[in-house]
């Protein structure tokens, strides 16, 4: 049929330009975008994957980082340990993004004494969506 014979074009195509592209540089290329997505919600205080900012700190929380010098601040940044360990892997095709640091988890989801500030999202925001197909779309344009 005709839709078989452009299916089998299409993929002929595809696999000619792809012959020369390393899948690791491109997976590593699509953890950088993720990565910066964190980032990016890190910077936002978590309007990047929410719309809206994370729940501001306690009270006397923030009186404690006023005795520390570290407030005014952003809140998940107190010491930089959090934002410094996140990063990208990938096993066996499968791109992770995330941080070994046990208190994280507390932090992405709610405690009976804390809201939850997700910093790594389920799912991707719409400019890291139009990156990704920016950037494999640039890949095959080489």
């Amino acid at each position: 049929s005709s839709f078989e014979k452009f299916a089998n074009e299409l993929a002929n195509s595809l696999r000619e330009k792809t012959q020369g592209i390393s899948s690791s540089s491109i997976q590593k290329g699509i953890g950088n975008i993720i990565l910066f997505d964190v980032v990016e919600n890190f910077e936002t205080e978590g309007k990047n994957i929410l719309g809206k900012k994370w729940a501001n700190l306690k009270s006397s929380t923030i009186k404690q980082r006023m005795k520390q010098k570290k407030w005014p601040g952003q809140i998940l940044r107190n010491t930089g340990i959090l934002f410094n360990s996140i990063g990208v892997s990938n096993n066996g095709g499968k791109i992770s993004v995330g941080t070994n640091i046990k208190y994280a988890k507390y932090l992405q989801e709610k405690t009976k004494f804390m809201e939850a500030r997700p910093f790594i999202p389920k799912e991707l925001s719409p400019n890291a969506l139009q990156d990704i197909e920016d950037y494999l779309l640039s890949q095959l344009k080489k």
